[in-house]
């Protein structure tokens, strides 16, 4: 279960240690396997995902995040007010046996109409779609503002995430994300 290349994903753990002043050593770590990622984020612990009032949302016990498009930039925020019967189509995460990973991390799966949604103990949310063709995407779980990366190579987010990558338009990572075609307005 590849979500991405190599070559990608060494490009995501460099943006992700970006900020560390040991970044270099700590990627020569990580790819001889010497290093497990750390947990970026306490946002990695959600237990389901779904769709509420158009927007994808993750929960963990009464705490609810919805993805918005604001201001040219993708944010977490908590959705308050929302109805019982929309917290019953949320779809729980099952963990992956680690022969399934073999990755040396936490990682989480849910189903959604036909798209794979894992949830990775590194603190990055990644939507993959059964459909080919259709781009997957990655984003970083933290509070406000989201960064990431779409297979078809798109960008989105803070400098500090995507480093020197050129920002692609959110109204085209929006794009990316409805057509995983899952519900999100």
């Amino acid at each position: 279960m590849e979500l991405y290349d190599q070559s990608t994903l060494i490009k995501l753990v460099k943006v992700i240690f970006a900020r560390a002043p040991t970044a270099t050593n700590a990627l020569d770590h990580i790819a001889q396997g010497k290093l497990r990622l750390p947990n970026m984020s306490f946002r990695n612990r959600f237990s389901k995902v779904g769709i509420v009032n158009g927007k994808l949302t993750l929960s963990r016990n009464s705490l609810l995040l919805s993805l918005h498009m604001e201001h040219n930039s993708l944010a977490w925020r908590q959705s308050p007010g929302v109805q019982s019967q929309q917290l019953a189509n949320l779809v729980s995460f099952e963990l992956l046996s680690s022969s399934e990973t073999q990755r040396g991390y936490r990682l989480e799966k849910a189903t959604l109409h036909g798209c794979h949604i894992f949830l990775d103990g590194r603190g990055l949310l990644h939507l993959k779609s059964v459909r080919t063709g259709t781009p997957e995407v990655t984003m970083v779980l933290k509070d406000g503002v989201t960064s990431g990366y779409c297979s078809n190579h798109k960008w989105f987010g803070e400098l500090a995430y995507i480093e020197h990558q050129p920002a692609c338009e959110i109204e085209r990572i929006y794009d990316n994300l409805r057509a995983l075609d899952i519900g999100i307005e």
